[in-house]
């Protein structure tokens, strides 16, 4: 069920039509505000995993694991748009 939340979070700027944020810009800045949230929870859980189960010595390591593949992968995109915000 997180993964669902997680990439369900991930993808809801694709579905904004950012023509319209003027319009709309309370509703879109809390949603981008979200979405960093979401993104932010997302990379300190993908971190921890790494840190708690190695990364692909053991295995039980994080990188052993398909799913972890996907979550990494999120993880990469969120960091991306965190440090480019809005300018995408």
């Amino acid at each position: 069920m997180f993964y669902v939340i997680v990439i369900g979070a991930s993808i809801t700027p694709c579905f904004l039509d950012f023509k319209d944020i003027n319009v709309e810009y309370e509703r879109n800045k809390n949603i981008m505000i979200a979405l960093q949230v979401f993104n932010v929870i997302f990379l300190i859980e993908a971190g921890l995993k790494i840190i708690a189960f190695g990364i692909y010595q053991m295995p039980t390591s994080y990188f052993r694991s398909r799913s972890n593949w996907l979550e990494f992968f999120l993880a990469l995109v969120g960091l991306v748009q965190l440090i480019l915000g809005n300018h995408y």
